[in-house]
């Protein structure tokens, strides 16, 4: 589905990536955002259009439901008020199913995501045969796990086939990704990245924070079952079940055991990636990030032009930077957020604050 545009919205990065592995071999654009409130305001943007929108139940600031009524109730365009909403969500207790259908989406999926049933989504509220027959021919090019082909940061033959990671099943991870071994690789990355800053936000604890903890658990708790991390995903369902029920006792007393667990498995994962990762450093050396570009993304993300940003994200990382390494570093994983806000703001004050002559 080349001529297909759609919306993810997770707080989690590493869902993020997962449901980019999922739908990689449609060819569509995928756009990805960890913000709800984010997501209203590319809605309400008359330049951005997108063929279907998964959108995260659980989510802190506005959780998902909400966002979904102020796009179906608030936004007064035929647009958002029909374009396809699909539920992401680790779970789906008694009731919530009908909450969702009454709630403005037009259908659920579990994490991890099922390729088969998201699928069987994509066809129903996303693939335009129209569109197919004129962008394609009438032929869609097919796309498998063994004909791929991504640059990325793992060796075709990584020399690690099966490893033994405790609470890590390795096949069943493996088979969420169609049998891609680079694709789950660079997953596990994004696991090792993203959870450890939602392991930092777990530990101060009070009956105050309670409810904001039950979000990070339970992100947790999802990007884990993802990745084939069961045993780490069974001890954040159990904490998220207790959060839920008000039960601090018992959230305060395991959540200490529980930090300990996931550092150690997180290590264990960073010594596995360490064996696969390239150490390649084939690009030419600047002093510092173009100007022209910085200034380009910041106009972008004011914007809310996503292709420009990429763009100029893409040229930006064609080079090694002598300084401010941190800032592009740091804004391509604000990209993959599309967070356009937090873009704008920094590239703002950086230009606010370089002395003349050296921005």
């Amino acid at each position: 589905m080349p001529y297909a545009k759609v919306l993810i919205v997770d707080d989690v990065s590493t869902n993020l990536d997962f449901a980019k592995g999922v739908l990689k071999p449609y060819g569509m654009q995928v756009d990805c955002i960890t913000s709800s409130i984010e997501a209203v305001k590319l809605i309400r943007n008359p330049t951005t259009r997108y063929d279907a929108i998964f959108m995260d139940y659980m989510m802190p600031e506005m959780d998902g439901l909400e966002a979904v009524r102020i796009i179906r109730k608030e936004i007064d365009s035929d647009y958002a008020r029909n374009i396809p909403i699909i539920a992401l969500t680790a779970s789906v207790d008694e009731g919530e199913e009908e909450l969702f259908m009454r709630g403005g989406f037009q259908a659920f999926l579990t994490k991890p995501i099922d390729v088969r049933l998201m699928d069987a989504i994509l066809q129903k509220w996303v693939r335009d045969m129209g569109c197919e027959q004129k962008c394609c021919s009438g032929s869609i090019p097919m796309c498998n796990a063994a004909t791929r082909q991504e640059p990325g940061n793992f060796r075709k033959a990584c020399m690690v086939e099966s490893p033994r990671i405790e609470g890590l099943e390795w096949q069943t991870g493996l088979n969420y990704c169609a049998g891609d071994k680079d694709a789950y690789l660079s997953i596990i990355r994004s696991y090792v990245d993203n959870t450890a800053p939602l392991i930092h936000r777990i530990c101060d604890i009070d009956e105050e924070t309670l409810a904001d903890y039950t979000i990070h658990v339970h992100g947790i708790k999802g990007s884990s079952y993802s990745i084939g991390a069961t045993v780490i995903g069974k001890q954040a369902e159990e904490l998220e079940r207790a959060a839920r029920a008000g039960d601090f006792q018992l959230v305060s007393r395991e959540t200490p055991l529980f930090v300990e667990n996931v550092k150690k498995f997180l290590n264990a994962l960073s010594n596995l990636l360490k064996t696969c990762s390239t150490e390649t450093d084939e690009k030419p050396k600047q002093h510092a990030p173009n100007k022209t570009l910085l200034d380009q993304m910041e106009e972008a993300a004011a914007n809310y032009k996503i292709d420009d940003l990429e763009e100029s994200m893409k040229a930006l990382e064609c080079f090694k930077y002598e300084t401010q390494a941190e800032l592009v570093i740091w804004l391509r994983e604000k990209v993959n957020q599309m967070d356009f806000i937090a873009i704008h703001e920094r590239l703002v004050q950086r230009n606010q604050e370089a002395p003349e002559g050296r921005k």
